[in-house]
């Protein structure tokens, strides 16, 4: 099972009281998300991606890219951003966790930020296991 894989069963498992869920694995359209959400009492619905890194940079001010994630992905959660869709990506780093908005997604593409930088600009940051209670209230 693939990292990402290991991220979503604690994810799902973590949030099964606060959303209902779906795993999207979609080849003949590129760049969806992995998870496609409804909140449970708000209905707030909106997609996740799901994305690993096995170590920060050595480095404090390298430039973090994320080689897995395709130009029809940041194309897919900039445009639904724009049209007002809630859209996050979860990353994992180590054991840090970060969920980044739409608009931060689509500089990662880029390579913009280091370390320090993403993590202030990060909508959540959890160093080790995930808060679901406040994941939820952020998705909501």
């Amino acid at each position: 099972m693939g990292r990402e894989s290991n991220l979503w069963k604690r994810v799902r498992e973590g949030m099964k009281d606060h959303w209902e869920a779906t795993r999207i694995e979609c080849h003949s359209a590129l760049g969806v998300p992995d998870v496609y959400y409804t909140m449970k009492g708000s209905g707030s619905m909106g997609w996740l991606e799901l994305k690993r890194l096995e170590e920060w940079p050595k480095r404090i001010n390298t430039r973090i890219k994320i080689q897995h994630f395709t130009p029809q992905q940041r194309n897919f959660i900039k445009d639904h951003g724009k049209l007002g869709a809630n859209v996050f990506m979860l990353l994992q780093v180590e054991e840090d966790h970060l969920l980044l908005t739409w608009k931060t997604c689509c500089y990662l593409y880029d390579g913009l930020f280091n370390k320090r930088e993403l993590i202030q600009i990060a909508e959540y940051t959890c160093p080790g296991k995930l808060d679901f209670d406040l994941l939820s209230f952020i998705l909501n």
